[in-house]
Protein backbone atom coordinates (compact mmCIF):
# COMPACT_ATOMS: atom_id res chain seq x y z
CA UNK A 1 0.00 0.00 0.00
CA UNK A 2 1.20 3.49 -0.84
CA UNK A 3 1.89 6.00 1.94
CA UNK A 4 0.24 8.74 -0.13
CA UNK A 5 -3.31 9.83 0.63
CA UNK A 6 -5.46 11.42 -2.04
CA UNK A 7 -4.94 14.78 -0.32
CA UNK A 8 -1.13 14.55 -0.15
CA UNK A 9 -0.95 13.17 -3.69
CA UNK A 10 -2.89 16.17 -4.97
CA UNK A 11 -0.69 18.57 -3.00
CA UNK A 12 2.43 17.03 -4.54
CA UNK A 13 0.83 17.15 -7.98
CA UNK A 14 0.02 20.84 -7.62
CA UNK A 15 3.62 21.59 -6.66
CA UNK A 16 5.04 19.55 -9.54
CA UNK A 17 2.71 21.11 -12.10
CA UNK A 18 3.45 24.66 -10.98
CA UNK A 19 7.17 23.93 -11.23
CA UNK A 20 6.83 23.21 -14.95
CA UNK A 21 5.09 26.55 -15.50
CA UNK A 22 1.37 25.96 -15.10
CA UNK A 23 -0.78 28.63 -13.46
CA UNK A 24 -2.60 27.86 -10.22
CA UNK A 25 -5.84 27.28 -12.11
CA UNK A 26 -4.25 25.07 -14.75
CA UNK A 27 -2.41 23.04 -12.12
CA UNK A 28 -5.57 22.47 -10.08
CA UNK A 29 -7.53 21.42 -13.17
CA UNK A 30 -4.85 18.94 -14.20
CA UNK A 31 -4.40 17.61 -10.67
CA UNK A 32 -8.11 16.93 -10.36
CA UNK A 33 -8.11 15.16 -13.74
CA UNK A 34 -5.08 13.02 -12.84
CA UNK A 35 -6.56 11.96 -9.49
CA UNK A 36 -9.83 11.15 -11.25
CA UNK A 37 -7.92 9.04 -13.76
CA UNK A 38 -6.07 6.96 -11.18
CA UNK A 39 -8.90 6.61 -8.62
CA UNK A 40 -12.07 6.99 -10.73
CA UNK A 41 -13.31 9.48 -8.12
CA UNK A 42 -15.08 12.70 -9.08
CA UNK A 43 -13.79 16.00 -7.71
CA UNK A 44 -16.44 15.95 -4.97
CA UNK A 45 -15.61 12.34 -4.10
CA UNK A 46 -11.93 13.20 -3.92
CA UNK A 47 -12.70 15.70 -1.15
CA UNK A 48 -14.85 13.22 0.73
CA UNK A 49 -12.13 10.55 0.54
CA UNK A 50 -9.08 12.79 0.77
CA UNK A 51 -7.58 10.75 3.61
CA UNK A 52 -7.84 7.44 1.77
CA UNK A 53 -4.45 5.89 0.94
CA UNK A 54 -3.65 5.25 -2.68
CA UNK A 55 -3.28 1.60 -3.63
CA UNK A 56 0.02 0.38 -5.02
CA UNK A 57 -1.44 0.29 -8.53
CA UNK A 58 -2.79 3.83 -8.18
CA UNK A 59 0.53 5.07 -6.83
CA UNK A 60 2.47 3.51 -9.71
CA UNK A 61 0.07 4.98 -12.27
CA UNK A 62 0.49 8.40 -10.63
CA UNK A 63 4.29 8.18 -10.75
CA UNK A 64 4.18 7.20 -14.44
CA UNK A 65 1.97 10.18 -15.31
CA UNK A 66 4.07 12.63 -13.28
CA UNK A 67 7.31 11.48 -14.90
CA UNK A 68 5.91 12.07 -18.40
CA UNK A 69 4.28 15.37 -17.48
CA UNK A 70 7.53 16.72 -16.02
CA UNK A 71 9.04 16.24 -19.46
CA UNK A 72 6.29 18.62 -20.68
CA UNK A 73 4.41 15.88 -22.48
CA UNK A 74 0.79 17.08 -22.83
CA UNK A 75 -1.42 15.63 -20.14
CA UNK A 76 -3.73 14.06 -22.73
CA UNK A 77 -0.81 12.06 -24.12
CA UNK A 78 0.24 11.10 -20.58
CA UNK A 79 -3.24 9.75 -19.87
CA UNK A 80 -3.84 8.35 -23.36
CA UNK A 81 -7.21 9.99 -23.87
CA UNK A 82 -9.16 13.25 -23.87
CA UNK A 83 -12.78 14.36 -23.83
CA UNK A 84 -14.36 16.28 -26.71
CA UNK A 85 -18.00 17.31 -26.52
CA UNK A 86 -19.83 14.11 -25.56
CA UNK A 87 -17.10 11.71 -26.66
CA UNK A 88 -14.05 10.12 -25.08
CA UNK A 89 -11.18 9.82 -27.55
CA UNK A 90 -7.93 7.90 -27.47
CA UNK A 91 -4.99 10.20 -28.23
CA UNK A 92 -1.33 9.45 -28.84
CA UNK A 93 1.88 11.35 -29.67
CA UNK A 94 2.06 12.19 -33.35
CA UNK A 95 -1.64 13.00 -33.69
CA UNK A 96 -3.03 16.44 -32.91
CA UNK A 97 -4.93 16.78 -29.61
CA UNK A 98 -8.45 18.20 -30.09
CA UNK A 99 -9.14 21.42 -28.17
CA UNK A 100 -12.36 22.72 -26.71
CA UNK A 101 -12.19 25.66 -29.15
CA UNK A 102 -12.85 23.20 -31.96
CA UNK A 103 -16.20 22.26 -30.45
CA UNK A 104 -17.36 25.53 -32.06
CA UNK A 105 -16.85 23.89 -35.46
CA UNK A 106 -19.13 21.00 -34.49
CA UNK A 107 -21.76 23.28 -32.95
CA UNK A 108 -22.15 25.36 -36.10
CA UNK A 109 -21.99 22.38 -38.42
CA UNK A 110 -24.83 20.74 -36.48
CA UNK A 111 -26.88 23.92 -36.73
CA UNK A 112 -26.41 24.09 -40.51
CA UNK A 113 -27.09 20.38 -41.06
CA UNK A 114 -29.88 19.71 -38.55
CA UNK A 115 -32.65 19.75 -41.19
CA UNK A 116 -30.84 17.54 -43.72
CA UNK A 117 -32.05 13.96 -43.26
CA UNK A 118 -28.97 12.11 -44.52
CA UNK A 119 -26.17 14.65 -44.68
CA UNK A 120 -23.07 13.84 -46.71
CA UNK A 121 -20.05 15.48 -45.12
CA UNK A 122 -16.28 15.60 -45.62
CA UNK A 123 -13.66 16.50 -43.05
CA UNK A 124 -10.23 17.68 -44.13
CA UNK A 125 -7.54 16.70 -41.62
CA UNK A 126 -9.28 14.18 -39.41
CA UNK A 127 -6.64 13.94 -36.66
CA UNK A 128 -8.07 11.91 -33.79
CA UNK A 129 -11.52 11.95 -35.37
CA UNK A 130 -13.00 14.44 -32.89
CA UNK A 131 -15.08 16.49 -35.36
CA UNK A 132 -16.26 13.61 -37.54
CA UNK A 133 -17.17 11.34 -34.64
CA UNK A 134 -19.04 14.13 -32.84
CA UNK A 135 -21.05 14.91 -35.98
CA UNK A 136 -21.87 11.25 -36.59
CA UNK A 137 -22.90 10.83 -32.97
CA UNK A 138 -25.40 13.71 -33.22
CA UNK A 139 -26.55 13.15 -36.83
CA UNK A 140 -27.77 9.56 -36.82
CA UNK A 141 -28.14 9.25 -40.62
CA UNK A 142 -25.12 11.28 -41.72
CA UNK A 143 -22.17 9.89 -43.66
CA UNK A 144 -18.66 11.36 -43.33
CA UNK A 145 -15.59 10.95 -45.49
CA UNK A 146 -12.54 12.07 -43.51
CA UNK A 147 -9.11 12.67 -45.04
CA UNK A 148 -5.64 13.00 -43.59
CA UNK A 149 -2.02 12.84 -44.75
CA UNK A 150 -1.03 10.98 -41.57
CA UNK A 151 -1.30 7.20 -41.38
CA UNK A 152 -1.22 7.50 -37.57
CA UNK A 153 -4.20 9.87 -37.64
CA UNK A 154 -6.20 7.56 -39.89
CA UNK A 155 -5.56 4.57 -37.63
CA UNK A 156 -6.37 6.51 -34.47
CA UNK A 157 -9.59 7.88 -35.98
CA UNK A 158 -10.58 4.35 -36.96
CA UNK A 159 -10.04 3.18 -33.38
CA UNK A 160 -12.02 6.09 -31.93
CA UNK A 161 -14.86 5.63 -34.41
CA UNK A 162 -15.08 1.97 -33.43
CA UNK A 163 -15.06 2.81 -29.72
CA UNK A 164 -17.83 5.38 -30.22
CA UNK A 165 -19.98 3.16 -32.44
CA UNK A 166 -19.92 5.20 -35.67
CA UNK A 167 -17.34 3.37 -37.81
CA UNK A 168 -20.04 2.06 -40.17
CA UNK A 169 -20.80 5.64 -41.32
CA UNK A 170 -17.21 6.91 -41.51
CA UNK A 171 -14.95 6.51 -44.56
CA UNK A 172 -11.29 7.23 -43.84
CA UNK A 173 -8.99 8.21 -46.70
CA UNK A 174 -5.21 8.53 -46.53
CA UNK A 175 -4.04 11.22 -48.93
CA UNK A 176 -4.20 14.92 -49.77
CA UNK A 177 -7.61 16.53 -49.79
CA UNK A 178 -7.16 18.27 -53.14
CA UNK A 179 -7.15 14.93 -55.00
CA UNK A 180 -9.41 12.87 -52.74
CA UNK A 181 -12.28 15.12 -51.72
CA UNK A 182 -15.66 13.59 -52.68
CA UNK A 183 -18.23 15.53 -54.69
CA UNK A 184 -21.89 16.39 -54.09
CA UNK A 185 -21.28 17.22 -50.45
CA UNK A 186 -23.72 18.92 -48.10
CA UNK A 187 -20.84 20.27 -46.03
CA UNK A 188 -17.08 20.39 -45.60
CA UNK A 189 -15.62 20.85 -42.11
CA UNK A 190 -12.03 21.31 -41.05
CA UNK A 191 -9.63 22.49 -38.39
CA UNK A 192 -6.72 23.00 -40.78
CA UNK A 193 -3.13 24.05 -39.99
CA UNK A 194 -3.17 27.83 -39.64
CA UNK A 195 -0.42 28.97 -37.25
CA UNK A 196 2.16 31.21 -39.01
CA UNK A 197 5.63 29.68 -38.71
CA UNK A 198 6.87 33.02 -37.36
CA UNK A 199 4.97 32.19 -34.15
CA UNK A 200 6.69 28.85 -33.66
CA UNK A 201 8.98 30.22 -30.95
CA UNK A 202 6.03 31.40 -28.87
CA UNK A 203 4.37 27.98 -28.63
CA UNK A 204 4.48 25.97 -25.42
CA UNK A 205 6.86 22.98 -25.23
CA UNK A 206 3.80 20.70 -24.95
CA UNK A 207 2.80 21.80 -28.45
CA UNK A 208 6.02 22.27 -30.35
CA UNK A 209 7.89 19.27 -28.89
CA UNK A 210 5.10 16.70 -29.05
CA UNK A 211 2.37 17.60 -31.56
CA UNK A 212 2.78 17.15 -35.34
CA UNK A 213 3.91 20.25 -37.23
CA UNK A 214 1.80 19.09 -40.18
CA UNK A 215 -1.33 19.84 -38.14
CA UNK A 216 -0.08 23.16 -36.78
CA UNK A 217 1.51 25.41 -39.38
CA UNK A 218 0.14 27.07 -42.50
CA UNK A 219 2.68 27.44 -45.29
CA UNK A 220 2.20 31.12 -46.18
CA UNK A 221 3.71 33.79 -43.88
CA UNK A 222 0.23 34.61 -42.53
CA UNK A 223 -0.71 30.92 -42.09
CA UNK A 224 -3.59 31.10 -44.58
CA UNK A 225 -2.28 28.88 -47.39
CA UNK A 226 -4.94 26.20 -46.83
CA UNK A 227 -7.80 28.66 -47.16
CA UNK A 228 -6.42 30.19 -50.37
CA UNK A 229 -6.53 26.78 -52.03
CA UNK A 230 -9.82 25.87 -50.38
CA UNK A 231 -11.87 28.79 -51.71
CA UNK A 232 -11.02 27.72 -55.27
CA UNK A 233 -11.32 23.94 -54.99
CA UNK A 234 -14.15 23.38 -52.51
CA UNK A 235 -17.00 24.81 -54.66
CA UNK A 236 -16.54 21.99 -57.17
CA UNK A 237 -17.20 19.42 -54.45
CA UNK A 238 -20.24 20.96 -52.78
CA UNK A 239 -23.90 20.88 -53.64
CA UNK A 240 -25.45 24.15 -54.82
CA UNK A 241 -26.17 25.29 -51.27
CA UNK A 242 -23.41 23.28 -49.65
CA UNK A 243 -21.91 24.70 -46.47
CA UNK A 244 -18.40 25.02 -45.07
CA UNK A 245 -17.36 25.28 -41.41
CA UNK A 246 -13.68 26.01 -40.84
CA UNK A 247 -11.62 26.89 -37.78
CA UNK A 248 -9.01 29.64 -37.95
CA UNK A 249 -6.47 31.29 -35.68
CA UNK A 250 -6.09 34.51 -33.73
CA UNK A 251 -6.41 37.74 -35.71
CA UNK A 252 -7.16 35.95 -39.01
CA UNK A 253 -10.90 36.70 -39.20
CA UNK A 254 -10.73 39.91 -41.25
CA UNK A 255 -8.41 38.50 -43.90
CA UNK A 256 -10.41 35.27 -44.12
CA UNK A 257 -13.79 36.96 -44.44
CA UNK A 258 -12.37 39.15 -47.21
CA UNK A 259 -10.86 36.13 -48.98
CA UNK A 260 -14.16 34.22 -49.01
CA UNK A 261 -16.27 37.22 -50.00
CA UNK A 262 -13.95 38.22 -52.83
CA UNK A 263 -14.02 34.61 -54.05
CA UNK A 264 -17.80 34.77 -54.37
CA UNK A 265 -18.82 32.71 -51.35
CA UNK A 266 -22.25 33.53 -49.99
CA UNK A 267 -23.49 34.12 -46.44
CA UNK A 268 -19.99 34.48 -45.03
CA UNK A 269 -20.11 34.65 -41.23
CA UNK A 270 -17.54 34.72 -38.42
CA UNK A 271 -18.39 32.99 -35.13
CA UNK A 272 -16.80 33.22 -31.69
CA UNK A 273 -15.65 30.33 -29.53
CA UNK A 274 -16.53 29.73 -25.87
CA UNK A 275 -13.92 32.29 -24.83
CA UNK A 276 -15.51 34.98 -26.97
CA UNK A 277 -12.74 34.94 -29.59
CA UNK A 278 -13.37 34.78 -33.36
CA UNK A 279 -12.68 31.14 -34.24
CA UNK A 280 -14.90 29.74 -37.02
CA UNK A 281 -15.98 30.84 -40.47
CA UNK A 282 -19.11 29.53 -42.17
CA UNK A 283 -20.17 30.18 -45.76
CA UNK A 284 -22.34 28.82 -48.58
CA UNK A 285 -21.07 27.53 -51.91
CA UNK A 286 -20.57 30.41 -54.39
CA UNK A 287 -21.85 28.27 -57.28
CA UNK A 288 -25.49 29.21 -57.79
CA UNK A 289 -28.12 27.16 -59.60
CA UNK A 290 -28.75 28.09 -63.22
Amino acid sequence: MSELTIKTAKQQLLSNLKQIGLTDGEALSEANWIINDITDLSQAEQLLEENRLLSQVESERLAEIVEKRQQRMPLQYCLGYTHFMNTKLTVAPGVFIPRSDTETVVTHALELLKDIESAVIAEIGVGSGAISISLLTELSHAQVTALDLSHEAIELSKLNAMQNGVIDRLTLTLGNWQDNLPTDLDAIVSNPPYIPRSKKGSLAPEVIDFEPELALFGDDPDGLSFYRSFVKIAPLHLKTNGQIVLEFGDDQETALAQLFEESGWRQVQIHKDMNGLPRVITATNPIKSA
